[in-house]
């Protein structure tokens, strides 16, 4: 009975709370071993102390290696961009492909004037077109792909603005919501799925959570209506797949709300708090699989919260005819939070060359200039 309760604790650990139990279990093994030895220095307490050294050791050198591992990906060299993939994630008509158009309306019209002293920047260098689907195996959902150029632009050679530009070349995972859904209905193939490879490959995982898409269990049959439960399971699902397809993989996690002018008084409460009222307390559980700094929630509207934003819409079309009104709120913040957590690790690493830097490296990071962020409760 302990072995099997034993094994149930384990298997609903993700790998980061393994190695973490098995560290701090290591090292108790170490400094008992020790306090054995100093009360009785003899060959066999001697033998055992060595051994907990030895153990000690080994799993610092693979936990060395893996983290070797991860850091090429952010490698970039002098002159070059960052590669960045971002994979999206979530039901059909959630919103995901509205999202990526709004980051870029949102940033032409609200950050191209200097913020801090930075402007941003955006650019469709690729666009996705119908003869670019990928169709994915037994299946009629596709995976559209693009290519955008982001840069962050200093207006001066200080430090902190030095510090702080960056250029990325993001490639974008547009997946259709049916195919996002089946890869974690039928995992006989989901292994061999294109839009599976590219999620456990991504960098950035956008998950979108789509209010409007919320049923009563009587409403299950219809399509594209699902019960708190179900959507749940199937954001836990995907996280604890990923998780475990790529445990050296440093991915980061932005949940959105999408869809936030349909919630009232959205805009006066924080993103957890919307999640727990609207989704429930299984989907909150769920978002704490991921290690916390890996993770971060936040609300969206792509469209824009009335009063503020009204602008016309055409629903036959899907487009928006009268842009000069739209203002959509919240769009940056996910992508924004993502390129700060990377760019963080990377000036981490930068650091880290001499023993000076390391001991220095929080002092010098104070220099970083954050990204612009939400302030829920305006």
């Amino acid at each position: 009975m302990p072995a099997f309760l034993g094994d149930k604790v384990l298997a609903s650990m993700t790998t980061s709370q393994k190695n973490r139990a098995i560290g701090v279990v290591t090292i108790l093994a170490l400094i008992v071993a020790a306090l054995w030895l100093i009360s009785e220095p003899k060959f066999e307490t001697l033998v055992v102390f060595l051994s907990a050294l030895a153990t000690s050791l080994t799993l610092y050198a693979s936990r060395k290696r893996g983290s070797e591992n991860r850091e090429p990906r952010f490698i970039s060299k002098p002159g070059e961009p960052f590669r960045l993939s971002v994979a999206l994630w979530g039901p059909s008509g959630s919103g995901k492909s509205w999202l990526v158009n709004a980051l870029g309306w949102t940033l032409q019209k609200q950050y191209s004037q200097p913020i801090d002293g930075l402007s941003y920047f955006l650019e469709r260098v690729q666009p996705y077109s119908e003869d670019e689907l990928i169709h994915a195996p037994e299946s009629t959902a596709y995976l559209q792909e693009s290519l955008f150029r982001f840069e962050r632009c200093r207006t001066s050679n200080s430090e902190n603005q030095v510090m702080s530009s960056f250029k990325y070349e993001i490639r974008v995972f547009d997946n259709r919501g049916e195919g996002t859904i089946r890869i974690l209905e039928d995992e006989g193939y989901f292994h061999y799925d294109p839009i599976f490879i590219n999620l456990v490959q991504a960098d950035i995982v956008i998950v979108a959570l789509d209010p409007t898409l919320l049923g009563q269990e009587s409403d299950v049959g219809l399509e594209y209506c699902y019960t708190p439960a179900e959507y749940a399971g199937w954001v836990r699902k995907l996280f604890s797949i990923l998780e475990r397809s790529n445990p050296y993989k440093q991915k980061y996690y932005a949940v959105c709300v999408m869809k936030a002018d349909t919630i009232p008084g959205v805009v006066y409460a924080h993103p957890r708090a919307v999640i727990e009222g609207v989704f429930g307390g299984e989907m909150t559980r769920a978002l704490s699989i991921p290690d916390s700094e890996h993770i971060d929630t936040f609300v969206v509207s792509s469209f824009g919260i009335p009063p503020k934003s009204s602008p016309k819409f055409d629903p036959s079309t899907q487009v928006i005819t009268d842009k000069e009104n739209w203002r959509p709120y919240g769009v940056p913040f996910p992508f924004f939070w993502a390129f700060e957590s990377v760019e963080r690790m990377v000036l981490k690493q930068t650091f880290s060359k001499t023993l000076w830097q390391r001991l220095t490296t929080k002092w010098r990071l104070r220099r970083y200039i954050s990204y612009p962020r939400a302030h829920y409760g305006m």
